[in-house]
């Protein structure tokens, strides 16, 4: 292994780890521990850390604290390259949900930098954006927002005001605002963040998709029902227009692609749902416009009939009511309050470390346990997920266990 890597220049050096990644060597855990003595070996020189970072999850967070630890010692603790390796080493933290380890390493990897740059640096806004998007993730908003206005504050003065990565800056502080009713400050924002990435990355480019879809959000909840279906209507075209021309799902960035393609898909479906002309609910007519004879008697009969079935499964839900909200806040990293109505629970999942629509979609696959993640029903959605309890209290016990069974087992993607 060491002998591949000596022989091989480092703009190689990607390919291989990738090639050889749970393929040619035993474990991700082998394939570490021979790029670890690579680095002791080269002194970091064959191994920059964006290549570090592309380790997943522990083992990146192991080989960026290797490397961080001979920068340490052969440039001292607060050289510039030192940030370099904070970074990298905070976004591996936070994929394994350790949100206040990574929020202390971007904090001295931009005080690092403000020393060695200036507060007004280029270099210091990219700090400053990554402790803000830390914080979105977790919803603290008023943590987030001084910070994306400063890294927007700065990229107008070094970059321009024609600049994509400026784009960047107003996306991220419209999607501040918009989950806390702020749209007024929001959709300026995102309307200039989408004319800036049209006129300077193209019109069929993955950021223009991304900002049609927060616009479509935005204008959802404002209620502008024409102008949201538009825009998710312009964010599904564009990744559709794309796969068309380019036919590459198989690459890294196609399957990212893809799976946009599908939340905007799903995002526009709920529009059109929500907002057809038909009322709420959109799809009606086949309960109000074409409602059968045989359907409208039984409706005849459940209204004017016997009440004791009705009193019965009111009982039975409160019984599993309260098995599904005790069961669900037994669970490590999932709080549920009561519900008061239908038959359906919306817990909180963010102390799982896991995203809703990756968790319900990891539950189904590996578990058999079909769940809604809650960005299904709205922008504020994420970290909740949909539970149904129309069905048996003994498949409520046996769903209940292999979820617990699950996160008991599997760390967050």
């Amino acid at each position: 292994m060491l002998h591949l890597f000596r022989s091989l220049p480092v703009e190689s050096v990607r390919l291989i780890v990738f090639d050889l990644d749970g393929t040619l060597i035993d474990s991700r855990q082998d394939l570490c521990n021979s790029v670890n003595a690579t680095l002791e070996h080269f002194g970091l020189l064959a191994l920059p850390d964006d290549v570090i970072a592309s380790f997943i999850g522990d083992g990146a967070a192991m080989l960026i604290r290797r490397a961080l630890a001979i920068k340490e010692k052969v440039h001292g603790a607060d050289h510039p390259d030192i940030a370099t390796s904070l970074s990298p080493l905070a976004g591996a933290e936070r994929e394994q949900g350790h949100y206040a380890e990574a929020e202390s390493l971007l904090k001295r990897a931009l005080a690092i930098r403000e020393k060695a740059f200036g507060p007004d640096s280029a270099w210091v806004a990219q700090i400053v954006s990554n402790l803000a998007s830390l914080y979105v993730e977790q919803q603290r908003y008023a943590d987030a927002e001084p910070l994306l206005r400063r890294a927007l504050d700065i990229n107008q003065k070094t970059l321009g005001p024609e600049h994509p990565d400026l784009a960047g800056s107003l996306w991220s502080l419209g999607s501040v605002d918009t989950p806390q009713g702020r749209y007024a400050d929001a959709e300026p924002l995102l309307t200039r963040a989408l004319e800036i990435q049209q006129k300077a990355l193209g019109r069929d480019h993955p950021d223009v998709a991304r900002t049609f879809n927060a616009l479509a959000g935005l204008y959802d909840a404002e209620g502008r029902n024409a102008d949201a279906l538009t825009a998710a209507r312009k964010a599904t075209e564009i990744l559709i227009r794309r796969s068309e021309q380019r036919g590459d799902d198989r690459a890294e960035s196609g399957q990212r692609e893809r799976q946009s393609r599908r939340d905007y898909f799903l995002h526009l479906l709920h529009l059109l749902w929500n907002q057809s002309p038909a009322g709420p609910g959109g799809f009606n007519n086949e309960t109000i416009d074409e409602a059968f004879a045989a359907a409208q008697y039984a409706g005849l009969a459940a209204l004017t009939g016997p009440q004791d079935a009705v009193s019965e499964m009111v009982a039975e839900f409160d019984r599993r009511r309260r098995v599904v909200v005790d069961g669900l806040n037994r669970l490590p990293g999932i709080s549920c309050a009561i519900p008061k109505g239908a038959f359906y629970a919306f817990p909180n999942v963010k102390r799982t470390g896991w995203k809703a629509k990756p968790l319900a979609s990891a539950l189904l696959e590996d578990s058999g346990v079909a769940l809604i993640g809650g960005p299904d029903f709205g922008v504020l959605g994420e970290g909740y997920m949909r539970v149904s309890y129309a069905n048996s209290t003994e498949n409520i016990l046996r769903a209940l266990n292999r979820i617990g069974e699950f996160l008991a087992t599997r760390k967050a993607a």
